[in-house]
């Protein structure tokens, strides 16, 4: 790859990290945890992505690789965050808690 087109690259890749920064960067504001919160549930964050057909009772492995394509999606968000994930879970935590 020429120099010019890994700096074209580059500067690419650093809006897109600032796009996802300036969207969910703030875990202090309400609207991120909220959203984040949601999505964490969604994308199986903090379950596991083992499914059981229920039509056979036997693992089903498309449903299971879907469900780890939606948790990848999640920690793909989560690496261009560099959030600690420490400091994530608490945040969900009490946004949970919150809700209840």
């Amino acid at each position: 790859m020429n120099p010019s087109a890994l700096l074209k690259q580059l500067l690419q890749v650093d809006r897109t990290q600032g796009a996802y920064e300036r969207l969910f960067g703030n875990l202090g504001n309400a609207d991120t945890r909220l959203v984040l919160t949601d999505f964490s549930r969604y994308c199986n964050l903090y379950r596991t992505t083992a499914c059981i057909s229920r039509q056979t009772g036997t693992m089903d492995p498309i449903a299971m690789a879907f469900a780890e394509g939606q948790r990848d999606a999640f920690l793909y968000l989560l690496r261009q965050l560099n959030y600690d994930a420490i400091a994530l879970q608490t945040a969900i935590k009490e946004e949970l808690d919150h809700a209840a």
